[in-house]
């Protein structure tokens, strides 16, 4: 394995820890139950990349290309409608998501961070199999940052009404 892969893997595993504790942080923190699901899924979702990422760092170690120590399985990628699933049955009290706005805000600055990251990543990378690591890693962020935004867009909604009773 070449060192500026092993750099980039362990690089790419700090920040999912990092995002892991935060998401883990604010699943304790947060009021409401909506908020507390979404997070939950999050922080589930870093874990599972944490412990993918230390796998492809292992496999990489014994000789396996990065393109087949990389290779996603169906269940490894998240639906598109997450949100939608996660917000059905809610119950939330209006007004709540006041609060859950900061932590999101700040959420959405830690998948921004991540992004950012791997962009920067992959502008210096040369090895097809790095870009493909790194793509795919891309993928995965944007689509935390859109379940994140979905949330935003419902708390706000759900704020305004709740501010016109």
């Amino acid at each position: 394995m070449a060192d500026s892969t092993g750099d980039m893997l362990c690089k790419a595993l700090d920040l999912e820890r990092k995002a892991l504790d935060f998401y883990t942080d604010a699943q304790a923190r947060c009021p409401s139950e909506l908020a507390r699901k979404v997070f939950g899924v999050l922080a589930e979702d870093k874990l599972r990349v944490a412990r993918r990422l230390a796998e492809i760092h292992a496999a990489l170690n014994q000789g396996i290309s990065l393109v087949s120590a990389c290779r996603l399985t169906e269940e490894e990628t998240q639906s598109p409608g997450v949100f939608a699933e996660l917000k059905a049955g809610y119950t939330g009290v209006p007004g709540e998501c006041r609060a859950e706005l900061d932590v999101l805000l700040l959420a959405m600055e830690v998948e921004q961070a991540c992004l950012k990251h791997l962009e920067d990543q992959l502008r210096e990378a040369r090895d097809k199999d790095v870009r493909f690591f790194l793509e795919l890693a891309m993928e995965e962020e944007r689509g935390h940052f859109v379940l994140l935004s979905d949330m935003r867009y419902y708390f706000e909604r759900f704020a305004e009404s709740a501010a016109k009773k």
